[in-house]
């Protein structure tokens, strides 16, 4: 098995990460890891997964305490993952103090999560709509042909912009600050959500104007013929 699945608690959450079991890597050649994508790459030395914990906890690195088997880990950074042997499934503990630089306010961190989770894999949709219109603006079809393709087209945009509009829905009941969140937090979260709406409207608009030029495209090849 070249890498096992280890799972961690700390911050109030767990979370898992895949680790080298074979020791077989170049230390100078690792691509530094990356915390925006989908899924970090397999860890290799015992820093990576320090870095990894930290930047899930929002800890402090001094103080910070990893236990393993009822055990502190107490490794230098350069300690290749492979080394000491983690079983798959292996729980991992943390415990540290959170570092107040890095701590999120918990009503901005769910726009945050509703922006990427939600709003733009909406947006991505639309990119891919009008990107088949063009492809079918650029295709002779005969009547029959042109006529479906036509509706199809209208009914995939007019679908985005319902979704649109319960994404509208969905963030105005998001609870976005809570009795003790200070003022000036909650302008922030304000902000933001206003943005947001404003953003969704936008998009809204330019699918507005897909469908009107779909219905044109339709009207003007019609006349051509």
């Amino acid at each position: 098995m070249s890498s096992s699945r280890i799972h961690i608690i700390g911050g109030r959450q767990t979370f898992s990460a895949e680790v080298d079991q074979t020791g077989q890597f170049d230390p100078d050649t690792l691509e530094p890891l990356d915390f925006e994508a989908d899924e970090i790459r397999i860890l290799y030395t015992f820093r990576e997964l320090k870095d990894l914990i930290l930047e899930k906890t929002k800890y402090l690195e001094e103080g910070l305490r990893i236990i393993c088997r009822g055990k502190t880990m107490m490794h230098s950074d350069d300690t290749p993952l492979a080394s000491l042997k983690l079983k798959e499934n292996e729980k991992l503990m943390c415990m540290g103090k959170p570092d107040p630089s890095r701590l999120v306010d918990i009503g901005f961190q769910r726009l945050l999560d509703f922006d990427k989770k939600s709003v733009c894999v909406w947006k991505k949709e639309l990119l891919e709509i009008e990107a088949d219109f063009g492809e079918m603006k650029k295709n002779f079809l005969v009547d029959e042909m042109r006529e479906e393709m036509t509706k199809k087209m209208k009914k995939r945009m007019q679908y985005f912009g319902e979704k649109g509009t319960r994404l509208l829905e969905n963030i105005d009941g998001l609870v976005i600050f809570a009795d003790d969140t200070a003022e000036d937090q909650r302008l922030r979260n304000r902000e933001k959500r206003k943005n947001l709406v404003c953003e969704i409207q936008n998009v809204l608009g330019h699918n507005d104007k897909l469908i009107f030029q779909v219905e044109n495209w339709k009207n003007k090849v019609e006349l051509e013929e």
